[in-house]
């Protein structure tokens, strides 16, 4: 049905799911995997892309905010803080402006990831499959819950990012991402 699928990552417990599930498909070497850099993001996470990317075999296709190659050139571009001075703004030129031009550039026509319903209230009635636009979005693990993630992960021998160990249930920017206590 589709020839030009694209699976992005963010490394998160669901994410490592699907890379894990794509990976014993043979499907790595067919279905590109996309990782936005936003250039807000821990160290931890990009070592644990270079981690994923040795164990399973592949490179992903990192898409940073255009006309920057690192936080030097954001910085001095947009503003260290526009996190802080302008939330939507930072939203749109460090992921939605990233991923639309891997969509763009990619070509694709459906678009895998890990949005789950217990993700929140925005996500509580997700589909498996959204029409719309140049693309489907194909939410594989829609009717997953985090557990069912770390089933799966414990389960598989699946590495998961470090930093969920240090209470992080959802990984993204340093500036956005906090621990919670594990008995919660």
């Amino acid at each position: 049905l589709f020839q030009r699928p694209i699976f992005t990552t963010a490394l998160i417990a669901g994410d490592v799911v699907i890379l894990d599930a794509m990976y014993r498909c043979g499907l790595l070497d067919r279905v590109p995997v996309v990782f936005i850099d936003t250039l807000h993001l821990f160290n931890e996470t990009l070592e644990f892309l270079e981690d994923c990317e040795a164990r399973y075999g592949f490179k992903a296709l990192r898409y940073l905010p255009e006309g920057c190659e690192d936080r030097k050139d954001w910085n001095a571009k947009y503003a260290s803080d526009l996190y802080m001075t302008d939330v939507d703004r930072y939203d749109q030129l460090a992921k939605v402006e990233p991923l639309n031009r891997a969509l763009t550039e990619l070509e694709a026509d459906a678009w895998i990831n890990g949005r789950r319903r217990d993700h929140g209230f925005d996500r509580a009635f997700l589909d498996v499959y959204e029409e719309g636009g140049a693309q489907f979005k194909m939410n594989v693990l829609a009717h997953w819950t985090f557990r069912d993630c770390w089933d799966y992960i414990e389960h598989n021998g699946v590495p998961a990012h470090p930093l969920h160990q240090d209470g992080y249930p959802s990984i993204g920017d340093l500036q956005s991402t906090l621990p919670v206590p594990k008995e919660k």
